[in-house]
C-alpha cells in the first residue's frame, strides 16, 4: 500500500465501494472517460482488483502539461499498462532516479 500525504487520505479509505466510486466521479474534472472506463474502474473498485488508492493518487496529480495528462490518463484507464509499469518498479524507489 502506498502512502498518501492528506487529511483526506484517511477518510477516503474508510468510504465503502459506493462512495468511493462516487469520489472518483465527481473529481475526475481534467479527463473525458467513456461509461465503459468508468464501469471498468467501479469494477476494480468493486472487486478489489486495484486499491482505491490508484485511482485517488492519478486524480491528485498536478496536469501542467499536455503530456503529463495523457500519461496519467492512460495510467488511470489503462490496467495493462498499469500492471506493467508496476511490474517493472518493483523494487525501485525514488533514488534509483535521482540525478547525482
Amino acid at each position: 500500500t502506498q502512502e498518501i500525504n492528506s487529511p483526506d487520505h484517511d477518510k477516503l479509505t474508510q468510504l465503502n465501494t459506493k462512495e468511493k466510486c462516487k469520489y472518483i466521479a465527481q473529481h475526475n474534472t481534467y479527463f473525458y472517460i467513456t461509461d465503459l472506463d468508468y464501469k471498468n474502474i467501479f469494477s476494480n473498485i468493486k472487486n478489489e482488483k486495484y486499491e482505491f488508492i490508484r485511482y485517488y493518487s492519478l486524480l491528485m496529480v498536478k496536469l501542467n502539461s499536455d503530456m503529463i495528462s495523457c500519461c496519467v490518463k492512460a495510467l488511470l484507464i489503462n490496467d495493462d499498462l498499469w500492471d506493467y509499469i508496476a511490474d517493472q518498479s518493483k523494487g525501485l524507489s525514488y533514488k534509483d532516479f535521482k540525478k547525482e
